[in-house]
């Protein structure tokens, strides 16, 4: 059954021209709810995160089993999938997946993925499973994607420094993966795009060479000072879009409950590190402007300067589109050579949709020709 179609942001005709007109047909008939209630999932006795994380699971076989046609099922077999870990600065290994290409053993670069899921989901290394096959069956760059710990489990800060500590492993040790460690890039959507935009930053001041960065849809904020989405500085998206069942500004909120949360539970778990984060990384300093900006208000950061070309990619009616747009911009005023690029008509998970929509299945392929363009020295 169809909410009240008050409740929709595209109720307005002046907003509904950046609705694709599938898309609204999804929202209001409801299909996910409609294919949960057909295949519930058992979250008795379960805590609220582990409850979000079933349903999430669920939310992705659905897309599958719904008879949408993902444009990767005959390139799996062009794909080897391995397992390995890298080590963190506290002995944790850190689990990755690595895919290469079968037949492609002249490709030197490499590519980092950080998933998405508000730094609470994504564990176990599902998200961007079909979305890596296709990127390395088009490409044959090798792909690395990272299963960095999550809130609430883990304090904030852990999922920044396992993200950046796989990174700084990679480069300084990119003999054991056959790659040239000046063709690396690193990328990811929502959280995974904050993540990737940190590691930029990061890079640069350990002054480890990263080619380019590739943030998807990512927030730009600490939005747990906002209770209010209209004090937020980036925000007309939130405004506008808001009540767009894809990304609220409550889900949000929601999602930044949990990073908090994981702060609350595990005050000391870096600060009983601190030794081991600086003997692992050879200095201390950079952890102050991690928490303090990276990690929170990565738009307010102090220094944008001599930061890798970045590709930033919002979606139409993303309620983070403004973020994603804003950040663009700071890159830009600072002189660093960005691509800008808005998927028409989707919302945040335009990414995880390419079996159902052409913009989304065009969007997948600008990622790959951005990986080509990496191996090939073609960076804008």
């Amino acid at each position: 059954m169809s909410s009240p179609a008050t409740t929709y942001p595209w109720n307005d005709p002046e907003i509904r021209k950046h609705y694709h007109p599938k898309l609204i047909e999804m929202y209001e008939e409801n299909e996910y709810a409609q294919y949960l209630a057909e295949h519930p999932v058992d979250v008795e006795g379960l805590s609220e995160i582990e409850k979000l994380r079933k349903n999430v699971a669920a939310r992705f076989n659905y897309s599958t089993l719904k008879g949408h046609k993902y444009p990767v099922e005959e390139l799996k077999d062009e794909i080897d999938i391995s397992d390995s870990t890298i080590t963190s600065y506290d002995g944790f290994e850190i689990p990755i997946k690595i895919y290469k290409h079968k037949t492609r053993t002249d490709t030197d670069s490499l590519h980092i993925n950080y998933h998405g899921g508000g730094f609470s989901l994504g564990g176990g290394l599902t998200f961007d499973t079909n979305n890596l096959i296709l990127l390395c069956a088009k490409t044959g760059v090798t792909i690395i994607d990272v299963d960095y710990r999550l809130v609430p489990e883990h304090h904030y800060t852990v999922s920044f420094l396992d993200g950046f500590a796989v990174f700084k492993y990679i480069s300084e040790h990119p003999e054991k993966f056959g790659i040239n460690r000046n063709k690396i890039s690193v990328g990811g959507a929502s959280a995974g795009g904050k993540l990737s935009s940190t590691v930029g930053h990061l890079a640069r001041d350990f002054n480890l060479p990263l080619k380019l960065v590739i943030a998807n849809v990512p927030p730009g904020e600490d939005y747990s000072k906002h209770p209010d989405m209209k004090t937020v500085i980036l925000n007309e998206n939130f405004i506008k879009f808001n009540g767009d069942p894809g990304n609220t500004y409550s889900t949000v909120r929601f999602f930044e409950h949990f990073i908090v949360l994981g702060q609350t539970e595990n005050p000391t778990e870096i600060t009983d590190n601190l030794d081991k984060i600086e003997a692992y990384f050879g200095r201390i300093d950079f952890l102050e402007p991690l928490q303090k900006y990276h990690q929170g208000d990565l738009y307010l950061s102090p220094n944008f300067q001599g930061l890798a070309s970045h590709a930033i990619i919002t979606a139409e009616n993303d309620v983070l589109g403004s973020a994603g747009l804003g950040y663009a911009k700071k890159l830009i005023d600072n002189l660093i050579p960005v691509q800008v690029k808005t998927i028409k008509g989707l919302g945040h998970g335009w990414s995880n949709q390419g079996g159902i929509f052409k913009e989304a299945e065009e969007g997948l392929f600008y990622l790959a020709k951005l990986l080509k363009d990496v191996e090939n020295d073609e960076i804008f």
